[in-house]
């Protein structure tokens, strides 16, 4: 941690020095969050690149509404909400991405209504870091609606909005990604299983 941090009295501090412009509380904010943009950036993004630049504009985004930040709230809960957004904001801008949402719209009910994906045995011998593996290798309309939906909590009414998609269509992209998440994690199961057989 900076040793800027250190020497201040409190988090609140920093925020009341930054609210200041100073360029050390500026630098010493960067480095309270930047752990928790990358955490947060790195999972809506398939290269370490295009997150730290996500999270640098996160960052700018931080600076410029701190002046609204209320310190009774938990400053890793309003920064996570920007983060989150930041990255929503990058993802509706490539057009690239808008011009590949399939309607969703004439998908079979029943396909929406199927129980959650059983992720099995092979799931409980995943790391942290072996699942978020799994969830970067999603394609990319797939690996935002998981995101939003099992990870950051928001609904498909949410989503639909956020991604501009209908919620019909949000449900259709969760699905697609539960059942590419079960057929990488029984092949890495099963592929487990053969080699601990073969020892």
């Amino acid at each position: 941690m900076c040793r800027f941090i250190i020497l201040m009295h409190s988090f609140q501090e920093i925020i009341q020095k930054s609210l200041e412009r100073s360029e050390r509380a500026y630098a010493a904010l960067y480095k309270y969050s930047f752990q928790t943009m990358m955490r947060i950036t790195r999972r809506y993004c398939n290269n370490n690149d295009d997150a730290v630049d996500l999270a640098n504009q996160t960052f700018i985004k931080v600076l410029n509404n701190l002046a609204q930040y209320q310190i009774k709230e938990s400053y890793e809960a309003w920064l996570k909400r920007i983060t989150v957004n930041t990255c929503i904001d990058a993802y509706r801008k490539n057009k690239r991405y808008r011009s590949r949402v399939a309607s969703g719209d004439d998908m079979p009910t029943a396909v929406f209504e199927s129980k959650a994906t059983d992720y099995n045995a092979g799931f409980e011998k995943l790391t942290a870091d072996d699942i978020y593996k799994l969830i970067d290798e999603l394609p990319d309309k797939c690996r935002e609606v998981f995101n939003l939906f099992a990870i950051d909590g928001y609904n498909h009414s949410e989503i639909a909005q956020l991604l501009d998609m209908t919620e019909t269509t949000s449900r259709w992209y969760l699905h697609k990604a539960r059942g590419i998440l079960q057929q990488k994690i029984n092949y890495y199961h099963n592929s487990t299983v053969s080699h601990e057989t073969t020892e």
